[in-house]
């Protein structure tokens, strides 16, 4: 009878154990469910700024020339201590485009990068090659957020479709400038930015004329080009894509060259290139921390 009680309660003893470590088990179990899976965020640095993208890298592989502009969507979320405001989207080449669905984040909110490839823009190099495209930012982040897009051309079309053409006639050659060259100036004022922008007369041409070359850009293409100038003494403003912020009479920028030297970034001074406008009237800066500008232009005195 002893021997059977010994039994018993040895058997319990076995089965509260055993119970007690099912209820910590369920308890561990419940507890990470409540709490859910770990943040990236919480394992970076508090300050820390960063976009972290899905996928850095798309192959479009073979694109035919006919088909078209091809597009792909890179989602990324950004982590940081304070809010982020995108200033521009620069690309590696004319025949890219990219854009951010918003402008504005705070730590945990998510974006998506779309990068646009034109395939007949002009000729690109044999065989697969890519393009980037970048974030600029403010805050800046001590490496720059890019992707990458992969592709080779079907070339089903021919250079001669081409929708950038080299001009190889005699006048075209002699030229240094666009045929017509129209002499405007503009000014503005907003909040602590000034800004002054200028037509390219024949003379400006012939002085930026390395680095207009360094660029790709042939003066002869009948393009409009304009000198922007802008100064404050309260901010950097050199980490902003101009390109991206400017419109001239509803265009947007197809370039811009950077002619500024050092000063901290509060003197900037630059090449934009639009598509040809016979006679400026309105140049557009937008996502300056000053403000939107508008410039109107005048006939220079």
């Amino acid at each position: 009878m002893t021997q059977n009680r010994k039994i018993n309660i040895g058997g319990i003893m076995v089965a509260v154990i055993a119970v007690v470590i099912f209820v910590v088990f369920l308890f561990q179990a419940f507890s990470n469910g409540k709490n859910g899976p770990v943040d990236v965020s919480e394992t970076l640095p508090a300050d820390a700024q960063r976009i972290v993208f899905s996928e850095s890298e798309f192959d479009f592989g073979i694109v035919k020339q006919s088909g078209g502009k091809v597009r792909h969507e890179f989602p990324f979320t950004y982590y940081g201590d304070q809010p982020m405001t995108i200033l521009g989207t620069p690309t590696s080449c004319a025949c890219t485009f990219a854009e951010v669905n918003t402008a504005f984040f705070s730590s945990g909110e998510k974006g998506v990068l779309t990068v646009i490839f034109n395939p007949n823009l002009h000729g690109e190099p044999e065989g697969r090659f890519y393009k980037t495209a970048s974030i600029l930012t403010d805050p800046k982040f001590p490496t720059l957020p890019e992707v990458k897009i992969w592709a080779q051309i079907d070339l089903d079309l021919g250079p001669e479709a081409y929708e950038l053409q080299e001009l190889h006639d005699d006048a075209a050659e002699k030229s240094t400038a666009p045929v017509s060259v129209t002499p405007l100036t503009a000014t503005a004022s907003v909040g602590f930015i000034e800004y002054e922008a200028k037509t390219l007369s024949e003379s400006d041409f012939e002085k930026y004329a390395d680095e207009l070359k360094k660029a790709g850009i042939d003066a002869a293409e009948a393009k409009t080009f304009l000198v922007l100038t802008l100064d404050n003494h309260q901010k950097d403003l050199s980490g902003y894509d101009f390109m991206t912020l400017s419109e001239l009479d509803g265009q947007k920028a197809e370039g811009w060259i950077s002619l500024s030297g050092g000063s901290g970034g509060h003197h900037v001074s630059g090449i934009l290139v639009f598509p040809s406008v016979e006679k400026p009237e309105n140049l557009k800066i937008m996502g300056l921390p000053a403000g939107d500008a508008l410039l109107v232009f005048k006939p220079v005195k």
